[in-house]
């Protein structure tokens, strides 16, 4: 009977443990995931960051090729579009 009773504690000791496993486990995974999701946001961001640099820089290169067609352009019919 005692031994039974012995038997019978521990398993409740042991379900307590598996059951704390249990909870640290749904609780570490959680984190993990939300750890995935900062990254993932982080580096949407870093890509979208870049993405708008290049737009700009593109914007710009645009600009000064537009520019430059037109100091050309202007060279080659003798307007001076810069003093207008």
């Amino acid at each position: 009977m005692a031994f039974n009773k012995g038997l019978s504690e521990k398993s409740k000791v042991d379900g307590i443990k598996t059951s704390e496993a249990r909870s640290m486990a749904f609780y570490q995974a959680l984190n993990e995931k939300s750890k995935i999701k900062t990254s993932e946001a982080r580096s949407m961001a870093f890509y979208k960051g870049l993405s708008e640099k290049s737009k700009i820089k593109t914007s710009e290169a645009r600009s000064m090729a537009f520019y430059q067609a037109l100091n050309e352009k202007s060279k080659v019919h003798g307007d001076d579009f810069k003093n207008r």
